[in-house]
């Protein structure tokens, strides 16, 4: 597999691909072998280049339950396996949280900003918003404002 054709990686620089090259260890599997069993962490990051992975785990009665097939392409084993410092890519950031720090500086912009305001401001940080907005909600039942205005972003567009 040439690295740069698999979608995670087709923008990054040459430099950094060339660096993950250097990291890569290919490996081949025969037919019906266990790669991971259930329980177990994963110590590198797994990419499927060819064929399929069955995951599946037994119920009570020892039946096989089929949980998911992979393709060509695909990510195997946990998400765990990242890095999460910070990386420049150029055009392109990446860091643990990146959504919530942009919409922090955001905040902190305007705060600096705003001289003499005509109404209350009230400024709130916020997490959680993946799961409920859990955060901002408190914050709303608490402050009781009359508008409020969300600062948030998504992903570049990989």
């Amino acid at each position: 597999m040439n690295v740069k054709d698999f979608y995670m990686f087709k923008n990054l620089s040459a430099e950094f691909i060339t660096q993950l090259e250097s990291k890569i260890m290919q490996r081949r599997y025969d037919k019906g072998c266990i790669i991971f069993y259930s329980g177990e962490s994963s110590q590198n990051l797994h990419i499927l280049v060819r064929g399929t992975v069955k995951l599946y785990k037994h119920n009570a009665n020892a039946d096989e339950l089929v949980l998911h097939y992979f393709k060509n392409q695909s990510l195997l084993g946990e998400m765990a396996t990242f890095e999460r410092n910070f990386l420049d890519m150029g055009k392109r950031m990446m860091s643990k949280s990146m959504d919530d720090r942009i919409g922090c500086a955001i905040l902190i912009e305007i705060i600096r900003s705003v001289r003499n305001p005509q109404n209350d401001l009230c400024f709130v940080f916020a997490t959680q918003e993946e799961v409920g907005l859990v955060g901002a909600k408190t914050a709303a039942y608490q402050i009781e404002p009359d508008f409020g205005i969300a600062v948030d972003n998504t992903g570049s567009g990989f």
